[in-house]
């Protein structure tokens, strides 16, 4: 599988090496573009040839969040989950607690701007993350 432009001229501008390792985590990622994944769901579709730990695969995904290719959150459980970061500018997630799905929508920064104001607080960054299930989920049911 190629890699995204994107993503390979990160790694090289902040000099780091592209692993085996490290091309596979990223194309599970790439694969599951739509879903916040756990290291345990990243493992899960790892294959014996490519065997990998939950420390290593942790440790991939950190150095991916530092350098912009990828975010992490939080779930309601304690779990860090991570997807690969949009293209598409600042923008916020419904994420499903059931499938894992995740689907943006636009940020309305003036909003929070006048939010900020009203209380006397300077915003040096925002992320929005609201939790619930999806349609397909809640048909499921």
């Amino acid at each position: 599988m190629k890699l995204p432009e994107f993503i390979v001229n990160k790694i090289k501008e902040a000099n780091q090496r592209l692993t085996r390792q490290k091309e596979k985590v990223l194309e599970i990622l790439v694969e599951n573009k739509d879903h916040m994944m756990s290291v345990q769901d990243i493992k899960s579709r790892i294959t014996s040839e490519d065997k990998m730990d939950d420390a290593t695969i942790y440790r991939n995904l950190s150095a991916f969040v530092e350098i912009g290719i990828a975010e992490q959150s939080m779930d309601a459980n304690g779990t860090s989950r991570f997807k690969l970061m949009c293209e598409q500018g600042h923008h916020h997630h419904f994420i499903c607690l059931s499938c894992g799905k995740v689907y943006p929508f636009p940020c309305d920064d003036a909003f929070i701007r006048s939010i900020a104001q009203t209380h006397g607080f300077e915003e040096s960054y925002h992320k929005l993350e609201i939790f619930g299930k999806c349609k397909e989920c809640l048909n499921k049911a």
